[in-house]
């Protein structure tokens, strides 16, 4: 992504988003989700040894997946009930 433009008289160039980090509720999910659109999109998966991430890196733009931070493990659903619905 390439974006020129000025701001206040100021000259500036983006080359990219780093980094943005999402928390969700359904983690797997949402992993799965971004998988399919960001994968085919050029984006590389990494994982962080020790964490509960996702992160998706190309050039300058990451973005990364946690889940939410609970003060109850049973709080967070690792996939959603048929109710909520799913991704295949």
């Amino acid at each position: 992504m390439l974006f020129r433009g000025s701001l206040f008289g100021v000259s500036m160039k983006a080359e990219g988003i780093d980094h943005v980090e999402l928390r969700v509720s359904h983690y797997e999910l949402s992993v799965r989700f971004y998988n399919r659109i960001l994968l085919p999109l050029g984006f590389k998966k990494v994982h962080i040894k020790g964490e509960t991430v996702t992160c998706y890196v190309k050039g300058r733009s990451s973005l990364g997946i946690r889940p939410v931070r609970s003060e109850k493990a049973s709080e967070i659903s690792p996939t959603p009930t048929r109710e909520q619905g799913s991704i295949t």
